[in-house]
């Protein structure tokens, strides 16, 4: 029986090692990056899977490749393999044996708003998912140091303060809004100045408390509809509520703003109506916002960029409770929910 044709084909081992065995390899390296979906394009390649479906191996190879890509089609990439993922409130903890939340610390399986842009942030400046894991924690967690107490529990007041202030992220609010930016404040007087079932939460805070008056741009509602194009892509976006002062929060939900087709501007999110990680014109989600959030209105936004090259300062000198602590002791009440804020 005659061998066929393509195999019987005979290569020069030197013209093979010199040519066409990195042309092979470069080719095999980039196969990934034609597997990312891209932002709103309604529905995912043939035989794309997401970070959720890949093995340690493969994620690996993917960060690796995709460290080689500059920032904007990082972000939009590595966010892509992130869709679908199922949504989960408060999927992450300070893992097992924590005697409050004994979550994962990281996790690609179930995933909300603010997990989805941490671990995204994390991968942006990793080469491999050991790195990212790693750097998830650094903006979860005052100083980058594990613990309940640690963590940045108040997306206004923590989270957004330490950190711009840490140089992770960007504050591009005022860029956006121009003449159009307003200056708000939140306040956060003592934990026993919590209302409701936010009290014991705060004073479980103990000397971590973020007390004090913290003030930030945003981009009024009314705004961002009138001048979508405005918004800049590849930023995370946050959705701040009206003030209410007997609560220590303001911002309900957060997401990332992509180039969609034809111009239009894309919200990639993980959405509690469809119970994944989704993407959604953007310009509907706002006027959503603005026609449906009534009980208690959404009265701008708030946008940073992610900065992923930083590299991580000196934590602080303030310890974490020891296990088994009056602080560390009990369940903390679950988080109330805005009235019917749509996600």
């Amino acid at each position: 029986m005659r061998t066929p044709f393509l195999f019987r084909v005979r290569v020069n081992a030197p013209v093979a090692a010199r040519f066409v065995f990195p042309l092979l390899a470069v080719l095999f390296l980039s196969l990934p990056l034609f597997a990312a979906p891209k932002a709103g394009a309604g529905r995912a390649p043939e035989g794309f899977r997401n970070f959720n479906e890949m093995g340690r191996g493969e994620i690996d190879a993917l960060l690796f490749r995709a460290a080689r890509l500059p920032l904007d089609e990082r972000i939009s990439f590595l966010s892509g393999f992130f869709l679908n993922t199922p949504y989960a409130f408060d999927p992450l903890g300070e893992g097992d044996g924590a005697s409050i939340d004994p979550d994962p610390v990281f996790r690609l399986d179930r995933i909300d708003c603010l997990t989805f842009l941490e671990e995204l942030w994390g991968m942006l400046g990793a080469k491999n998912l050991r790195r990212a894991e790693e750097r998830t924690q650094w903006i979860r967690y005052d100083g980058g140091t594990v613990g309940y107490r640690r963590r940045h529990h108040f997306t206004w007041a923590q989270w957004l303060e330490r950190n711009e202030a840490a140089g992770y992220v960007r504050d591009v609010t005022r860029e956006a809004a121009g003449d159009a930016a307003v200056r708000q404040t939140k306040t956060l007087k003592s934990a026993k100045h919590c209302g409701g079932r936010w009290e014991s939460f705060c004073e479980r805070l103990g000397d971590r408390f973020p007390a004090g008056s913290y003030s930030r741009d945003i981009l009024p509602l009314e705004r961002a509809i009138r001048h979508p194009e405005r918004i800049p892509a590849n930023v995370f976006l946050f959705v701040v509520l009206e003030d209410r002062p007997s609560l220590p929060y303001r911002v309900k939900h957060a997401g990332l703003v992509l180039d969609g087709r034809k111009g239009r501007k894309i919200l990639r999110h993980a959405s509690k109506n469809h119970q994944r990680i989704v993407d959604v014109n953007l310009l509907s989600y706002l006027n959503m916002l603005q026609k449906k959030n009534v009980n208690w209105p959404a009265s701008g936004l708030i946008l940073v960029r992610p900065v992923p090259d930083t590299e991580r300062p000196a934590g602080d000198t303030v310890s974490p409770p020891a296990a088994g602590s009056a602080l560390e002791g009990k369940q903390p009440p679950a988080v109330p929910e805005a009235d019917q804020l749509p996600q």
